[in-house]
């Protein structure tokens, strides 16, 4: 909801997801986002992600764990 956007949520809930993909036995993370979704690529750009590939439909980023 708008009322709960620009809080932290996201990254808390991003960075428990991490945490959890480390204790699994995970090394990397791959997101596909929108190309005009400026406010996601942020985030993930924020939280130490790589953009790796654009196209015309999505923007492909990663990031190591």
């Amino acid at each position: 909801t708008p009322s709960m956007r620009r809080k932290g949520v996201a990254k808390a809930a991003l960075g428990q997801l991490f945490a959890l993909m480390r204790q699994r036995g995970f090394g990397t993370v791959q997101v596909h986002i929108a190309p005009g979704n400026a406010a996601s690529i942020a985030l993930h750009a924020s939280l130490g992600f790589a953009q790796t590939s654009k196209d015309d439909i999505q923007i492909t980023m990663h990031k190591k764990l």
